[in-house]
């Protein structure tokens, strides 16, 4: 019973407050007063089968806004938005009502700010949305903000807006149909044909040297292999292709002689640069560290020739517009001050480290001298699908906030991605969509990552040099 009464109260409050955040709503758009947060969720929603992921789907028209929860120092560090919702029409699950509550991620302070995550747009009363969410698993008892049994909407993927009509038709209003594809051409030309190396690179201690852009003549007897080697000056994402027609194979090992990747055949991206039965083989490699290169043909009794040319190959597949947000938090010397009061601190400093490596952009420890620009620290949230979130701010330092409930029982690799792709935000890069590889930091979800992909490079450096 006491229970009952103070969820009662609380719904009084939130009720009694309503004019007063109506008022105060439009003082706020029209002053353009809004505080928005990039988001690592814990599902590649971009990637996903919403239906499958999500417990709940319907067609719901906002019926009323009910209130905000500010924050208590429960949950997430922004406010929480409560509206009636009107359910139209059932896709998935079973509802015990026509109207519903959602849980709504973002809202109103008490300074007249709203805040937002990333493409997450704040309900419209008497608007239509396709509805794709999981009920709220923390209770008023828990956490004295969340509405029981309330519907979680942290993600542009929990609430897709929609044109709805008498015949019960729908159009998606927020789809971003203006995509390009942009792929970069390889860095760099043919400087014209260059030894084959002899006979004398037949082992990785006699490997022959070759240079970016150079295009090497390869000569092969039977059964032979050849050795060769680079030294990057750079970090970047290197690619090793042939051209010719014989059917040959390559294999990368770092300076250990450690196997780190191999091709025996084109396809995808490599079709831009060569076609079968050649080989295309793109790798990560680090500054100063030597990789050396194993070619020999499929069939250990052909011989003959082909040519081989590495290039430095770091490559986005969007327009870059949409791959870098309108502001970051690096001071005007190029750098990044910043304090930690985060328990996961080896994840951040590997993450750290890998940033560092592209040189551009100093990351380091606020002193007394200095002013910070962002603090790491973290949080406590079971509901959201969050597991980590950048609020960025020209004049207050940036917080990045680490989610726990998920972190706890992320793998090693997991919280290192999750850790780089908000520094990533940090940085000004933001959110990679679909069109990018899963081997990018920035392409959100749970995903074993622990060093920079391809467009994650390619966008720092169109963005900082």
């Amino acid at each position: 019973m006491i229970k009952k009464i103070c969820l009662l109260i609380m719904l009084v409050i939130m009720f009694s407050i309503v004019p007063s955040l109506n008022k105060v709503h439009a003082k706020s758009i029209e002053s353009n007063n809004i505080m928005e947060y990039s988001a690592n969720y814990v599902d590649d929603y971009d990637s996903a089968d919403l239906l499958e992921l999500f417990d709940y789907s319907f067609i719901g028209k906002v019926a009323s806004e009910i209130g905000t929860s500010q924050y208590n120092g429960n949950g997430m560090e922004i406010p929480y938005t409560f509206f009636s919702v009107d359910v139209i029409e059932v896709k998935k699950g079973e509802f015990n009502s026509s109207n519903v509550i959602i849980k709504f991620y973002g809202g109103y302070d008490e300074s007249n700010t709203l805040h937002l995550f990333q493409d997450l747009s704040y309900p419209t009363i008497n608007g239509y949305y396709k509805f794709y969410c999981n009920k709220s698993t923390t209770t008023f008892e828990e956490d004295g903000r969340t509405l029981n049994s309330s519907f979680v909407i942290s993600s542009p993927y929990n609430m897709i807006g929609i044109n709805y009509n008498e015949n019960n038709s729908m159009t998606q209003t927020n789809i971003n149909s203006g995509i390009s594809t942009c792929v970069m051409t390889p860095v760099g030309g043919i400087d014209g044909p260059g030894g084959g190396g002899g006979t004398s690179n037949t082992s990785f201690a006699d490997a022959y040297s070759i240079s970016l852009n150079e295009d090497k003549y390869v000569y092969l007897s039977t059964e032979m292999k050849k050795y060769y080697k680079y030294s990057p000056t750079t970090l970047n994402y290197l690619t090793i292709y042939s051209t010719g027609s014989m059917d040959c194979l390559v294999r990368v090992y770092d300076e250990n002689y450690t196997f780190i990747s191999g091709s025996d055949d084109v396809y995808g991206r490599g079709t831009s640069f060569t076609s079968s039965p050649n080989f295309f083989c793109n790798f990560y490699a680090e500054e100063n560290k030597t990789y050396y290169f194993e070619v020999e043909f499929f069939d250990e009794d052909d011989f003959g020739s082909f040519n081989m040319t590495l290039v430095v190959d770091n490559w986005i597949d969007s327009s870059y517009d949409q791959l870098v947000l309108d502001k970051d938090d690096v001071d005007n010397e190029g750098k990044v001050e910043y304090t930690i009061t985060s328990k996961y601190l080896s994840e951040l400093a590997h993450a750290i480290n890998e940033w560092n490596k592209l040189e551009s952009i100093v990351i380091q420890p606020d002193t007394g001298s200095t002013s910070n620009n962002v603090t790491f620290s973290d949080y406590y949230e079971e509901d959201s699908g969050v597991s980590g979130y950048t609020q960025l701010n020209w004049i207050f330092a940036a917080k990045v906030k680490f989610n726990t409930f998920y972190l706890d029982t992320f793998t090693e690799a997991e919280r290192i991605h999750t850790v780089l792709h908000e520094i990533g935000h940090v940085l000004g890069l933001n959110e990679f969509s679909s069109l990018e590889t899963t081997n990018n930091v920035m392409h959100q979800g749970r995903l074993s990552l622990t060093a920079l992909g391809p467009a994650d490079i390619a966008v720092y450096r169109y963005l900082w040099g």
